[in-house]
């Protein structure tokens, strides 16, 4: 499937970031999210720490 337009991730979490007063289309609020970030990566067996440390690396 192809998209109709290619987004980088980091320019789409900054875009994503900038509308933080309202919710997305899966209603999902911002602040919702990165309160659950540990537990979501925890559940995913993927170490947070890691990749909160390469996400600030890679911008």
């Amino acid at each position: 499937m192809t998209k109709a337009f290619e987004i980088p991730k980091d320019q789409a979490y900054k875009l994503f970031k900038s509308n933080a007063s309202s919710a997305g289309i899966d209603q999902l609020l911002l602040k919702d999210f990165e309160e659950n970030q540990k537990v979501t990566f925890t559940k995913f067996g993927i170490d947070y720490y890691q990749v909160v440390i390469f996400h600030h690396q890679s911008w």
